[in-house]
């Protein structure tokens, strides 16, 4: 994981704008032209952590800025050796540009991973700024005249952006915004087993040359991925948040761990300020009150996970919006037919690219940490968002079920808590200020000159 940023048809030094974006990648500074288009990168190392991996990467008359993982990177490496291309580190990042040079544009949809990059090459003239199908990677887009500017974070400029859509890319020959990826309408079919996708959903994004832990909240979908990361990491490391001691999520925590027999790190949060409120705000560059009161926990969390050495978290986000936890899903999926809860999951997993995901990566990127989400993994969510109502009813039933041979039932049947609530922060931050909406969405403005919304 790493932050970019650049220009097209655009003369400026852009070192002063990336220095913005050192947080994202403390491990190296780099800026390259090509044409009219010049790359900036600053790099988190995580795999192949030395510096002929460094960024832009240059290959013949292409240049890559890359942001992500490529999950599926050594088979698509086995693919270009028998296609006669020949490699000199062991990075994704390399194995992407060559799979452009061979596939072009084709190549999007034979990725696998969560990724945005800029790709340019002069010879074939392509020239592209691209998001992973499901947005997990925040990019934005902004035009100046006839020139365009792009960033991995609002506040590097101060002026409007837009985040470029989930499974597009943006043709800066044609300017304009390409769809490549389609969520596929599978007809019915049974559920494959659900803990083996997940299972190798896991075992994909333990992949890593840097040392990786796990969060856990004391609900079911941290609490399964975590069982499945100690599977492939038998001395796996848990770190949780919480401003109340006894609220339950960090009871579950702490039984689940010592089950398991899990280190478990506690970390206490305070009851925020304002000037708390402000940092987060600036941090994650919303103005969503559950985003913001969730930054509010998770930044102390993240800091922390930093200090002892961590530079990549496995998480359970995603999971309500696949498999209908939230109330706001299970009211209208309850009346709904098939291809209504479809389409009730998909507008909650489109809009976690605007929300959940930009608030997952930039505060864990604010202390140099890639965020991996197992369950946003494309085999699942293909496959979950094509279950029928019956075999994927709402309130999680299904992932209720398959974790039942896994986890204690306890914390699989104990009662949705939002991470905010259940830890006591929304109580305390509601104790500081008296309408929190109102204040947050000023405060938004304040900074970013703009409503962000989430």
């Amino acid at each position: 994981m790493c932050g970019i940023f650049g220009t097209h048809n655009l003369n400026i030094d852009i070192t002063p704008f990336l220095k913005k974006l050192e947080h994202r990648g403390p491990d190296n500074l780099g800026i390259k032209t090509i044409g009219n288009t010049t790359h900036g990168h600053v790099r988190l190392s995580v795999i192949d952590t030395s510096p002929r991996s460094n960024q832009p990467y240059v290959y013949l008359n292409s240049v890559l800025s890359f942001n992500g993982e490529i999950w599926n990177y050594k088979e698509l490496k086995n693919q270009l050796i028998n296609e006669g291309y020949n490699f000199k580190t062991t990075s994704d990042t390399e194995v992407l540009i060559k799979a452009l040079d061979k596939w072009g544009i084709e190549s999007l949809n034979k990725i696998d991973g969560m990724f945005c990059f800029v790709y340019t090459n002069i010879e074939k003239n392509i020239n592209i700024l691209a998001r992973d199908p499901y947005g997990k990677i925040p990019i934005y887009i902004s035009k100046r005249d006839d020139a365009y500017i792009w960033s991995s974070e609002r506040k590097t400029i101060n002026q409007p952006w837009a985040i470029l859509p989930p499974g597009t890319y943006f043709d800066f020959n044609e300017e304009k915004i390409v769809q490549y990826y389609n969520f596929p309408i599978a007809p019915p079919h049974p559920p494959k087993k659900l803990h083996e996708l997940l299972r190798k959903a896991v075992k994909k994004r333990m992949v890593s040359d840097v040392p990786l832990c796990c969060l856990i909240s004391g609900g079911l979908d941290s609490s399964y991925i975590l069982k499945l990361a100690q599977e492939q990491q038998p001395d796996i490391t848990a770190y949780t948040a919480y401003v109340d001691e006894n609220n339950k999520d960090l009871f579950y925590a702490r039984k689940l761990c010592q089950k398991l027999n899990i280190q478990l790190t506690e970390i206490r949060v305070e009851s925020p300020t304002i000037n708390d409120i402000k940092e987060s705000i600036n941090c994650i560059e919303l103005s969503s009150k559950a985003q913001i009161e969730i930054a509010l926990l998770a930044l102390p969390l993240a800091k922390k996970i930093s200090e002892d050495g961590f530079k990549v978290v496995l998480s359970g986000e995603g999971a309500d919006e696949l498999f209908g936890g939230y109330g706001s899903m299970c009211i209208p999926g309850s009346k709904a037919n098939d291809e209504e809860w479809r389409n009730i999951r998909l507008k909650h997993l489109d809009k976690m690219s605007r929300g959940n995901f930009v608030r997952c990566n930039k505060i864990f990127m604010k202390y140099h940490i890639e965020c991996r989400l197992p369950f946003m993994d494309r085999g699942i969510v293909e496959s979950v968002l094509n279950y029928t109502k019956s075999q994927c009813p709402p309130n999680k039933k299904l992932l209720k079920e398959t974790a039942n041979e896994y986890l204690p039932k306890k914390i699989i049947n104990r009662p949705k808590l939002t991470f905010q609530g259940g830890s006591g922060m929304s109580e305390a931050a509601g104790s500081l200020i008296t309408n929190p909406t109102k204040y947050y969405n000023q405060e938004c403005k304040n900074q970013f000159k703009e409503l962000c919304k989430g």
